[in-house]
């Protein structure tokens, strides 16, 4: 990705101013629901692969947030520090994530609901294990935003980036993160928004990628900085025009809104006092208008 922005850079140098799973899918239950106080913690079978290739079956009994892993396994419990392994995989997933997306595939405020209620559920029986968390956060949040809560889903999302890190955070979780801070809107959000929007450019190259350009897009044209805005939106047109992958409807459509946001910001900046700026932004109005998006 990095390599292509640098030739959108190039080509955008005209403008240069002097300055998963569907509805109620049987997933397989990891362990029993929470349980009791007094009793033990919900444990998970996993399947732990070494440095090298070398796997070990086990019980996953504790994880810790620095990726200490306390398996016990058939020669007895067993540490293992986050450099010892590198990957660790459930055997089965709880059942209540597939009821969950089942839930949230309905799409009414009862099932939002319920999807919500069931995510934090499978967070507080599985927390402890530092395994499924960042997922049932991420979903509660979703739901929390379906249901137009989204001040509840910052939380949720602050909380999913608190507690976890590495893969956990995932591209997608950024994105979503990033829609939930426009949402609520307010100049620090939009600033963090903004900053986890680069980072989904950054680590991305895909129809996600032109989504966050958008979204940038969208964030730098409410903060009037038209400039920033049309560089978002001709990235998109420029790196992603003879886009070829998945989703291409999809594609076609974040095409055509980056089309008419750089249009948009055309007009904004042809307003300019400079002639030289207006001259430059006419021949970029030109070149875009007639994009066959």
């Amino acid at each position: 990705m990095r390599l292509l922005t640098a030739y959108a850079v190039l080509v955008l140098v005209v403008l240069a101013a002097p300055a998963p799973a569907r509805a109620g899918e049987a997933e397989g239950t990891a362990a029993e629901a929470t349980a009791p106080e007094g009793q033990e913690k919900p444990t998970v079978e996993v399947v732990i692969t070494f440095p090298g290739g070398a796997q070990m079956e086990g019980t996953l009994v504790e994880a810790t947030k620095d990726g200490t892993l306390t398996v016990r396994t058939a020669g007895g419990m067993q540490e293992f520090r986050r450099q010892e392994w590198a990957t660790v995989q459930p055997k089965q997933r709880p059942k209540e994530l597939g009821i969950a997306r089942g839930l949230m595939d309905r799409k009414t405020q009862d099932t939002y609901r319920a999807a919500a209620k069931t995510y934090q559920q499978v967070y507080d029986t599985y927390a402890h294990l530092y395994i499924f968390g960042a997922e049932a956060l991420d979903g509660k949040a979703q739901a929390e935003m379906s249901m137009n809560q989204f001040a509840q889903a910052v939380d949720t999302y602050k909380q999913l980036f608190s507690e976890y890190t590495s893969t956990d955070i995932t591209a997608e979780r950024r994105y979503n993160y990033a829609q939930a801070l426009t949402k609520v809107g307010g100049k620090d959000n939009r600033t963090e928004a903004i900053a986890q929007l680069d980072r989904v450019v950054d680590i991305t190259d895909d129809l996600l990628t032109m989504k966050a350009l958008n979204a940038l897009a969208g964030l730098h044209y409410d903060n009037k900085d038209f400039y920033l805005a049309l560089r978002a939106s001709l990235e998109v047109l420029v790196l992603y025009g003879g886009y070829s992958g998945k989703d291409i409807a999809e594609a076609q459509q974040q095409l055509k809104l980056a089309k008419n946001n750089a249009l948009l910001c055309c007009d904004k900046l042809g307003k300019s006092s400079s002639e030289e700026m207006k001259r430059r932004v006419a021949k970029i109005q030109d070149r875009v208008s007639r994009m066959p998006f």
